[in-house]
């Protein structure tokens, strides 16, 4: 997932303004006056510097606005600093039906993909042991099943853990709403995974896949189920009491917030669903536990705190892939994201109703945690542009992010090559993720981005279900720098000659966009469908009133038998395929998207199985139309519109074929 809400922003930048002495830990409380309203405030912090005092203030205020104007029922925070918790706090309800408020202690919020960062902990727990190497093949580890050896380069631990593995990215089928219906993660990675597409290190192409595999690894070196390694390794000694792997399915009461969704004008609860990639995604765990956890990865100061060894913490800290050295790239788990001279490393977290952020500034020692039971948190990003006219980043010195010498790179592009000037690349481009082989890539159709030039700029428009623009300045040979925000974008050939851009800024992480082609564009499919449905949609009326002409007029049928079982077949097929466009785009526009995550609905598989059968009754027909013009079966005008139906069918069964929408590919 490409975003990251700039709540992170704002709120590192607050941290880095405010740079001083350690404040006393404070843990906040108080009493829930109204669905909305802050349960927890400035006047509850414990004394301690100006500097923690200004941070808490600041990201109190900040959480306590914006919360209630995003219609978020309620949310916990956490914030630490040299190796002190500095703040934890609560906002508003974590279910608005028995009115019981969030608290940082007690409440369990589900966190997402932040679940990959305490799955990198517990792998390289193991390499620190010596049990695992990053260098080894995942294959070493599996039972049952292999990655298969497409490529040359075998996928390594390491390549699972910088999401550079190459599978491809799925979202259909992940999860249950029925905690009796996830299936053992053996089982499900032996039984979907996922085709590679790039050589291993070559591309970052985010995967739950790829977490879930190393969570797996685990479990099979340490000859444990993964969430009581996790539990016994990671969390126990934390004292991280409330946290845990698929502690969802077994927390109920008041541990567990509910999630719900703002629309209509309302929130509306959401079924707590769960997932087969625990190690990537099923993670629980409240405020401060989180604020146990950053301290961990910060450098903690006593053994008490301690996971993992310095030289462990400075690995997982350290950048381990990039698209190009100008650019920021990922550490084990975190992405990096810069403003000015500070380096900051963020993971997000996104479940149905569930948002989370986890951001840490290690260079300061300073990490954030806030958590929402509604995705209105992702809404966030204004908060940033207010904070960057005030907030001066007091950055003593350049700090670059070191690797351990085997960061990774895009290696078979073209770096130094002429790639063109900001006009040469202008057109439509998707992200190369989106790129897959089942019916996801309808995704296409929503995802588009619009790169436009001029002079020595160029606009980048995400026509998507969360719209952006942002403008790139040319700085170098294919290098552009963002003019309305932090964030840098690099132009590199492919073999083939192709321009791929890497933009690196919010929202646009490290995915590289590729230009499409003429028949891939949304706008040129929109064409294709709307022509060919016309042509179909007129094969549906004008048979039927043709024969209901001769039956009025009382004319003998044309061509007998063979001509009538010709033309019903068209006509069924015409019809069939016409039913299936407009009722498949009334189901996509009508179905929450997050409901696929449980598997396909059952109105799309009765719409594919329309598909399929409508598909089949088309192929005959281009025959008939051949024999219709062998034979002389009716007048010339005739024959010629049969024909044109005939190469519509055609068109619009390979225009399915295409998308992957035939056979069930998902």
């Amino acid at each position: 997932m490409r975003w990251i809400a700039a709540l992170t922003l704002s709120c590192a930048l607050a941290a880095l303004a405010a740079r001083g002495a350690p404040a006393q830990s404070a843990r906040t409380s108080g009493q829930a006056a109204g669905g909305r309203q802050r349960i927890t405030g400035r006047e509850a912090l414990a004394p301690g510097s100006a500097t923690d005092r200004t941070l808490a203030a600041l990201l109190d205020r900040m959480l306590s606005d914006s919360l209630r104007a995003l219609h978020v029922p309620g949310a916990v925070a956490a914030m630490v600093h040299d190796g002190r918790v500095i703040f934890t706090g609560a906002y508003g309800q974590a279910d608005l039906e028995r009115h019981l408020p969030a608290s940082p202690d007690s409440t369990l919020f589900r966190l997402g993909s932040i679940s990959k960062t305490v799955t990198a902990v517990s792998v390289m727990q193991l390499v620190e042991q010596g049990r695992l190497s990053l260098d080894d093949d995942v294959n070493r580890y599996l039972d049952g099943f292999r990655v298969d050896d497409r490529f040359a380069e075998p996928v390594r631990i390491r390549h699972l853990l910088t999401h550079t593995a190459g599978f491809e990215l799925r979202n259909i089928g992940i999860g249950s709403v029925d905690p009796a219906n996830v299936q053992p993660l053996a089982t499900y990675l032996a039984r979907a995974m996922p085709p590679r597409q790039r050589p291993p290190g070559d591309r970052y192409a985010y995967s739950n896949y790829g977490y879930a595999l190393a969570g797996y690894v685990v479990e099979r070196v340490t000859g444990l189920p993964f969430a009581e390694c996790v539990r016994r390794h990671v969390l126990e000694p934390l004292t991280m009491r409330s946290s845990g792997f698929s502690i969802a399915r077994e927390a109920g009461g008041e541990r567990l917030a509910v999630s719900y969704k703002w629309y209509d004008g309302a929130s509306h609860r959401q079924p707590t669903d769960h997932y087969h990639l625990a190690p990537a995604m099923d993670y629980s765990s409240t405020a401060a536990d989180m604020a146990r956890f950053m301290i961990a990865l910060l450098g903690p100061a006593d053994a008490a705190h301690r996971v993992l060894s310095d030289s462990g913490i400075h690995r997982m800290n350290q950048r381990q892939y990039s698209a190009d050295p100008r650019l920021n790239g990922v550490t084990y788990a975190l992405r990096e994201y810069s403003l000015g001279r500070v380096r900051l490393l963020q993971q997000g977290g996104l479940v149905n109703g569930f948002a989370s952020i986890l951001m840490f500034a290690p260079d300061d020692r300073f990490g954030l945690f806030v958590a929402c039971n509604d995705p209105g948190c992702l809404r966030l990003e204004h908060l940033s542009d207010s904070l960057v006219a005030v907030l001066e980043p007091a950055a003593s010195a350049d700090r670059s992010a070191g690797t351990d010498g085997s960061a990774g790179a895009a290696a078979d592009l073209d770096v130094d090559g002429d790639v063109g000037g900001p006009a040469a690349l202008a057109g439509d481009y998707i992200f190369e993720d989106q790129d897959v082989t089942t019916i996801e890539r309808l995704r296409h159709l929503f995802g588009e981005v619009r790169v436009t030039a001029s002079g020595d700029t160029l606009s980048l428009s995400a026509a998507s279900l969360r719209p952006s623009r942002s403008t790139w300045l040319a700085a170098g040979p294919g290098y552009f720098r963002r003019l309305d925000g932090p964030g840098a974008l690099v132009v590199r050939r492919d073999p083939g000659g192709d321009a791929r851009l890497f933009p690196s800024t919010r929202g646009m992480w490290l995915t590289p966009l590729r230009r499409l082609r003429w028949y891939e564009r949304a706008r040129t499919q929109r064409l294709f469908v709307l022509t060919f449905g016309t042509v179909l949609l007129s094969g549906c009326l004008a048979w039927p009133a043709l024969w209901l002409r001769r039956r009025l007029l009382r004319l003998p049928p044309v061509g007998g038998r063979w001509a009538r079982f010709a033309r019903a077949n068209t006509w069924l097929a015409c019809a069939g395929l016409v039913l299936f466009v407009a009722a498949f785009i009334y189901v996509l526009q009508s179905t929450d998207f997050t409901r696929f995550a449980y598997g396909m609905p059952r109105r799309v598989v009765a719409l594919l199985w329309l598909l399929l059968l409508s598909s089949a009754l088309a192929v005959p027909v281009p025959v008939y139309a051949m024999v219709a013009w062998r034979k002389r079966i009716g007048v010339a005008a005739e024959r010629a519109y049969l024909t044109l139906v005939a190469l519509a069918l055609v068109a619009a069964v390979s225009l399915a074929a295409y998308w992957r929408v035939i056979g069930f590919q998902y």
